[in-house]
């Protein structure tokens, strides 16, 4: 009896050793095998390669445009897809006012557009997809001359009258004006000071005008006016001379085309 009793033990211990080893252990979860790969995408901080530049420089005819410049990413820059890719990204432009209207502090607000799933396959993302940007550097113009604007222009415009021709020519200052300008939200600011003069040559009476801007930064109003002005004899097709009233005219006219305008005679 003691026997089969002990019999009966050995053959449960084979059993549990049979089931043992036919069935697999769970898997465990820390099993790297049995986790989900996660794909690695590369950040591009695209924004990194736009730069703003700001046109006019009075408040109130602000512009800003955007350019990018794809070399200044940082990437693989063997990878010709990707180089294409960045090259398609767009820029879009949000602004409250008109481009062209812009004044110190308003704000501007770019966007990329761009193809997600193109993005997606060649395993990038960007840090940043909008970026904005507050409007600053521009010239805050005097809207009303006063006298420290006297104090600054009049003694150019008399030197630049002085110098405007030899010493013989006896470059006189008939009259000095204001001038003004207008931005591009219509509102007048002072743009600089002119001087209407005369000069003698081969025995006649001339008129001339000099320009002095207010601004120097403000290269893209005068320039084209400070062209025309110097060296632009008044009444250079006449041999008679004309009249003060014929020259300031004339000089009128001649502003007006830039949109300026006289304002009230210096003193």
């Amino acid at each position: 009896m003691r026997h089969c009793f002990s019999l009966m033990l050995v053959l449960v211990f084979l059993l549990a050793c049979l089931n043992a080893c036919a069935t697999p252990p769970a898997p465990s979860h820390t099993d790297p095998s049995s986790s989900v790969p996660t794909t690695n995408l590369t950040e591009i901080d695209f924004f990194s390669c736009v730069s703003t530049v700001s046109y006019r420089a009075v408040s109130g005819s602000g512009y800003l445009g955007f350019s990018k410049k794809i070399s200044n990413l940082d990437y693989d820059k063997t990878n010709g897809d990707l180089t294409d890719f960045l090259e398609s990204v767009k820029l879009n432009v949000e602004m409250d006012v008109e481009n062209e209207h812009l004044h110190n502090g308003d704000v501007v607000t770019v966007s990329l557009e761009y193809s997600h799933s193109a993005a997606e396959a060649l395993g990038i993302t960007f840090t940043q997809v909008s970026k904005s940007y507050t409007v600053s550097g521009l010239v805050e113009a005097l809207r009303e001359y006063n006298q420290e604007a006297y104090d600054q222009l009049y003694p150019e415009l008399e030197r630049a009258v002085a110098t405007a021709y030899a010493e013989e020519c006896n470059p006189t200052m008939v009259q000095a004006y204001w001038l003004y300008g207008y931005d591009n939200c219509g509102d007048p600011y002072i743009a600089g000071m002119t001087a209407l003069f005369t000069y003698t040559s081969g025995g006649f009476t001339e008129y001339d005008l000099r320009v002095v801007p207010m601004y120097t930064e403000s290269q893209n109003l005068m320039e084209n006016i400070l062209k025309k002005v110097d060296h632009f004899w008044l009444n250079y097709e006449s041999q008679s001379g004309i009249t003060l009233e014929e020259a300031l005219a004339l000089a009128e006219d001649t502003f007006a085309v830039d949109g300026l305008c006289f304002a009230e005679k210096v003193n």
